[in-house]
């Protein structure tokens, strides 16, 4: 379902236990043969399959879960990413040319000719929180990013872990905690499917 919807698993409201717990595999197959995404593809066609590919995803959980959903806007704590004092330290692509690309990994996220709102994806995945960027910043960008995933924040400031201050030592940027609207679906409907 994170898939199908690109958001996280905390925006979803009032579904069951059992979507958490519960494993399936799901395939299928389109009525034409398209080309598998690769790093050759401009990211408008990357986004493009992208998109094609959620859509697929999201008629087979209709279709085999009787999944309904509304899209709802619901106040809840988020980070905001903005540029800190010093400024961006963020670097336009070496190579203009070059496919978009971004790789993460424990304690490391690199990126290449990448916007920043795939940036605030993989940090909302990783903060379990909704990252908004707010920024201004547009067009793509070249970094590495590094922190050290052991290093445990202050219980009584969750902002004092290393990745906090990573992104504003490195990048220029920093995560403001607040609150603020983030996109939800209420799932008003969904069902065990039935074995084949």
């Amino acid at each position: 379902m994170t898939y199908a919807y690109n958001v996280r698993s905390y925006q979803f409201v009032n579904a069951p236990n059992w979507i958490e717990t519960q494993h399936y595999d799901l395939s299928f197959t389109p009525n034409k043969p398209k080309p598998a995404p690769s790093r050759n593809m401009s990211h408008e066609q990357l986004k493009t399959s992208f998109h094609r590919q959620q859509q697929r995803m999201q008629a087979v959980l209709r279709d085999r879960f009787g999944l309904v959903l509304k899209a709802e806007t619901k106040e809840m704590p988020i980070y905001s990413l903005v540029v800190a004092k010093s400024g961006s330290k963020l670097s336009p692509p070496k190579d203009p040319k070059a496919p978009m690309h971004m790789s993460t990994s424990r304690g490391q996220i690199t990126v290449v000719s990448t916007p920043l709102n795939l940036l605030t994806n993989s940090l909302s995945s990783l903060l379990g929180r909704y990252v908004r960027d707010d920024t201004g910043l547009a067009g793509m960008y070249d970094f590495e990013l590094k922190w050290s995933p052991d290093l445990q924040p202050n219980p009584e400031d969750p902002e004092s872990s290393s990745m906090f201050t990573a992104i504003q030592e490195q990048l220029g940027l920093k995560l403001e905690s607040k609150r603020g609207p983030v996109p939800v679906f209420v799932v008003e409907k969904i069902t065990k499917p039935e074995s084949n």
